[in-house]
């Protein structure tokens, strides 16, 4: 494939698994954080969750660089607070922190076009 046809597919595939990852998060907290009373600022959470659930994988898809690094480098920041917290939490934290790795390398693998593999 050229390089040109090989660009957009790596945004698409990022902002797919962007999504993916972003869903996955949403529902673990949503489920299995213990009830709190967070009063009106839980207005504010469900309504960044559209934002983070439509606006930025539409952006990553779009195949807006400058925004696909920044969000690449977040999410390297909170994978490396994620692998920090493994000891004390359970399995699901690892599973998450998986899931966020393999999103920060497909966002990076976008952003700055990587290489994986050479084909003949």
């Amino acid at each position: 494939m050229n390089e040109s046809k090989e660009q957009p597919i790596k945004y698409h595939q990022a902002a797919f698994m962007y999504l993916l990852n972003i869903s996955v998060y949403f529902l673990v907290l949503i489920f299995r954080m213990p009830p709190h009373d967070f009063g009106r600022s839980i207005y504010l959470f469900y309504s960044l969750v559209p934002v983070f659930a439509f606006v930025f994988p539409y952006l990553i898809y779009k195949e807006y660089f400058i925004f696909t690094a920044i969000l690449t480098m977040v999410c390297f920041m909170k994978a490396i607070f994620l692998l920090l917290e493994i000891p004390y939490y359970s399995i699901l934290i690892i599973f998450i922190f998986i899931l966020n790795t393999l999103t920060c390398f497909m966002l990076a693998r976008a952003a700055w076009n990587i290489k994986i593999l050479k084909r003949g």
